[in-house]
């Protein structure tokens, strides 16, 4: 009877060990994929927020508030050519769209099937008012971002063969005086978004993406993907009812059933404005809250399994036949053995999890509820220029999050609150310091690090994105500078005219503007061509800042004309200095490419209050009193309601009696 007690205890122990170690190694496999379909989210999330920016860059770009001004062949072409070179930099976008508020396209630029980007001919532009993507736009505003259904491309009714899955983004475009003239639609090439999402998932699963109907975006064999979209009712969520039903109930999580588990995770696309504002009161709401379920699917062929249990007689008559011969030798072994592939599973998925955290794109470190980092991956220690044995153990806010313009301590820091607070933390607006000083814009994402449901520290990933602010910048740039002479634009004068107006309210100053036009510039460019006109107006612009106090700004407002903002001017004397200096700046030749030729001005000044009590009659009182100098004789100044002025060249100074 001893012998076969000792069987039958060895072979009920023996089954455990298999059977846990089976449960383990699916635990661990579910948590390796659920990490997969979280950084995949993510990824999905990051990349669809940089399209939105895109989007929000193209609309506010000068060209297209110009263009909603109104609507001139100078315009569309400006427009246009902004367009094409947006295209050409963007390789995920297609198309690029301005639809009006009536919602008829006014210009498309678009890449063909050559490789070519154009703009499309005006005969073949569309009416987009009956459009479900062109209604759920009407209620955006500044900032808003609409993103539309994952779908297949659909023109005049049809959808376009061969299939090609787009998306489109889009968000308002105002005129200069802040009404919305319409939308700037990005079309973005699904087919590539797809395939970076395929990428993106593990080779230890089956990659899954659906949208909020349970529709196939993503299938695992590739059959009945779009279906939705060609009438085919057989998606995800009526082929598996049960693992749908689960899947659509929660944003993140696993299920398990007859056919496998599935680990997945939600994204949502259509919060691309809150995630970019950074607050979740702010951002378009669609009229539905379109996300996409990203699953990780796990096939019961591809588990652990432990099949020797599935039959039991055959598993005790072979383990009694061994205990016969070799009862506790046996018995032993096999302890043996069961010892050594737990640890192995246990040192496997230790490597497997370090992978992950190595062949991470973005940096990642992990710290303790004080704010002690207690791990890091490599991309983490590259970006920051740290070693990871001297980031171990060390304060992280102090180490490379204390910001130097600010008093922020360890105490406030966002980051290490979530490890003691266990919410979430998302940002696109911090600043690392590396090891050798220099500062990095990062994008952060901070979540709870949790064990048997307490938080003990926090897990966080981030990105460089000194580039992007760094390109950024640049757009901000054209916004708001002249591109040929490097003088502020028209924007920035409406702005700056604004503020200098309320300030002379504030303070009971006044404040003059001071319209300047080019003599016979259009001979120049007929003469001596454009390439001269343009380094004409170069000198011009340089002749003219040189000519003005430091406090006035000088602008161009477009072709041969400029506008000089003289703020804190309490008469028309101290306008006529500046105007004086400016007609002395120009006694003297321009030479350009060689050729010495003559300039001179127009000049027209307004003051205020005097002659306006707002920007647009200030102007307007200026322009009528420039015109007055040009009529007069030109190589004049005219204060508005005054006769011009042609003074002689001794009475009109040296430029530096007005700095």
């Amino acid at each position: 009877m001893a012998p076969v007690a000792l069987v039958l205890i060895y072979s009920l122990v023996f089954v455990a060990i298999l059977s846990d170690q089976a449960m383990r190694e699916r635990a661990e496999l579910a948590m390796e994929q659920q990490a997969t379909v979280e950084t995949t989210v993510r990824g999905l999330e990051t990349r669809l927020d940089s399209l939105g920016s895109d989007v929000l860059v193209a609309a506010a770009a000068p060209a297209v508030v110009q263009l909603a001004d109104g609507r001139t062949e100078e315009s569309l072409q400006q427009a246009a050519e902004l367009f094409v070179a947006f295209v050409s930099k963007k390789h995920s976008i297609q198309e690029l769209r301005y639809i009006d508020e009536q919602g008829r396209e006014v210009l498309v630029v678009k890449k063909a099937e050559g490789g070519g980007i154009a703009p499309v001919p005006e005969h073949q532009l569309a009416d987009w008012s009956d459009h479900y993507s062109f209604q759920d736009t009407r209620t955006l505003a500044v900032g808003d971002v609409y993103v539309s259904p994952l779908d297949l491309k659909v023109e005049d009714s049809e959808v376009v063969v061969p299939w090609h899955p787009t998306m489109r983004l889009a968000t308002p475009v105002f005129d200069s005086e802040g009404a919305r003239q319409g939308l700037v639609v990005i079309y973005v090439d699904g087919a590539q978004f797809l395939e970076r999402f395929r990428e993106s998932m593990s080779d230890s699963s089956l990659p899954i993406m659906l949208n909020a109907d349970g529709g196939w975006l993503v299938a695992p064999d590739g059959l009945g993907e779009f279906g939705f979209a060609l009438g085919d009712e057989n998606g995800f969520a009526t082929s598996r009812p049960e693992a749908w039903a689960a899947i659509s109930a929660a944003e993140t999580g696993e299920v398990s059933g007859p056919d496998g588990i599935y680990a997945y995770g939600t994204a949502h696309p259509s919060h691309v404005g809150v995630r970019l504002a950074g607050d979740e009161t702010h951002g378009f709401n669609h009229a539905h809250d379109d996300l996409w379920k990203i699953v990780a699917w796990m096939p019961s062929a591809m588990l652990p399994s432990a099949s020797i249990v599935r039959d039991t007689a055959t598993f005790a008559l072979y383990v009694a036949g061994l205990v016969v011969l070799l009862a506790l030798g046996t018995y032993a072994a096999q302890m043996t053995v069961a010892r050594l592939r737990v640890s192995r599973s246990e040192a496997d998925t230790k490597l497997r999890l370090e992978a992950i955290q190595n062949t991470l794109g973005e940096g990642l470190f992990v710290m303790d509820t004080r704010g002690t980092i207690t791990d890091v991956n490599p991309e983490c220690a590259r970006l920051l220029g740290w070693r990871r044995e001297e980031m171990i153990g060390r304060d992280a806010h102090a180490l490379f999050h204390a910001h130097p313009d600010t008093e922020s301590t360890s105490a406030f820091c966002p980051m290490r609150a979530v490890a003691t607070t266990g919410m979430t933390f998302r940002s696109n607006d911090e600043v690392f310091v590396r090891k050798d000083g220099c500062l990095i814009h990062v994008g952060v994402s901070a979540a709870p690090f949790t064990v048997n449901g307490g938080v003990t520290g926090a897990v966080v990933t981030f990105r460089d994105i000194t580039e992007i602010r760094r390109y950024q910048e640049e757009i901000r740039q054209l916004a708001f500078v002249d591109e040929l002479t490097g003088l502020p634009n028209r924007r920035v004068l409406n702005d700056r005219l604004e503020q200098a107006i309320a300030m002379a309210d504030r303070h009971g100053n006044g404040l003059a503007v001071m319209f300047v036009d080019l003599d016979r510039f259009k001979s120049v460019n007929d003469i001596h061509g454009h390439e001269a006109g343009d380094a004409f107006l170069r000198e011009i612009a340089d002749r003219l800042s040189a000519s003005v106090r430091a406090s006035d700004t000088v602008v161009r407002q477009g072709g041969d004309e400029f506008v000089v903002l003289l703020p804190e001017v309490s008469d028309a004397s101290e306008a006529e200095v500046v105007a004086r200096a400016i007609l002395a700046a120009f006694e003297t030749p321009v030479t350009v490419l060689g050729i010495e030729l003559d300039a001179s001005v127009s000049l027209g000044i307004a003051l205020y209050p005097e002659h306006g009590t707002d920007a647009d009659a200030l102007m307007a009182e200026a322009d009528a009193a420039m015109y007055g100098s040009k009529e007069a004789g030109r190589t004049r100044f005219c204060v508005s309601g005054n006769e011009p002025v042609h003074p002689e060249p001794a009475q009109r100074g040296p430029v530096a009696a007005v700095h």
